[in-house]
């Protein structure tokens, strides 16, 4: 194990957008719970889903030895050691979120025009944090599950005889059954998906190629860390003897973050 270079430092940065960036510092450090799923193979979509993340309520208790295991702002620069293995996954990550950046700033301006730069309309980088993006909203994917298919198949095979064996026919909202090419058939699924709100992409960054983002690097921005999955502070994020905090200013709402 030793520390990681001074390059891939830099490239684990990942640019987050203007409600995660304008949000106050201990939401984006606070603990996510997890989502239950419906008791059902394939839950029925919500008829208003929630597209806030769900933190810690106030129902239960807290325990006295919560504030020790709070999650702090990124400090990979000082304390990550990686093994091989670990530093190479990272890397690869790194790099493709890097080149994805790149190819937009690059292809842009074939791919339509207008809505389709790396921070317009719905082609632009997601935000760093993903799913658990403030400004996150639910968007349908679809998806041909090879598995879905086969769970369907083999719970018909346990209710038929062999006498009448049947393949499963049917279709629903959720699940619909194609036949692709070469009469191979697919089940088509469909799933709702948290996907992070666009990022902003700066004037300077539209005509060159990004080998890691130069704001977030020099601290000028909050960004998010994507090797610890932890915030980045920016230099509007100061500290103080009860912790960090969100400085404002009289012209932050004219700041180029907006």
């Amino acid at each position: 194990m030793k520390p990681p270079p001074a390059p891939a430092l830099r490239a684990r940065h990942r640019r987050i957008c203007r409600t995660c960036h304008k949000a106050p510092l201990p939401l984006l450090m606070a603990t996510t719970k997890e989502r239950t799923s419906s008791s059902g193979g394939s839950p029925s979509p919500p008829s208003s889903p929630d597209s806030r993340p769900v933190f810690w309520g106030n129902e239960k208790p807290r325990a006295f030895t919560s504030p020790a295991f709070e999650r702090t702002p990124c400090n990979c620069k000082d304390v990550v050691w990686l093994c091989a293995p670990c530093g190479k996954d990272l890397k690869n990550a790194d790099t493709t979120y890097v080149l994805g950046w790149s190819w937009r700033t690059r292809y842009s301006h074939y791919l339509g025009g207008v809505g389709t730069g790396a921070g317009e309309g719905e082609q632009g980088v997601e935000c760093g944090r993903g799913p658990l993006c403030l400004g996150a909203r639910i968007v349908e994917h679809e998806t041909c599950e090879a598995e879905t298919l086969e769970a369907l198949a083999a719970h018909d095979r346990s209710h038929n005889t062999p006498a009448s064996p049947e393949r499963w026919r049917g279709t629903s909202y959720l699940a619909q059954e194609i036949e692709g090419i070469g009469g191979v058939l697919k089940v088509k699924h469909k799933k709702y998906t948290r996907v992070g709100e666009c990022v902003k992409m700066y004037e300077d960054e539209k005509d060159k190629s990004v080998r890691w983002l130069p704001r977030e690097n020099e601290g000028k921005l909050r960004s998010w860390c994507s090797w610890c999955q932890r915030v980045v502070p920016g230099e509007k994020d100061k500290a103080d003897a009860d912790g960090l905090y969100r400085v404002w200013s009289s012209t932050s709402s004219a700041s180029s973050i907006s």
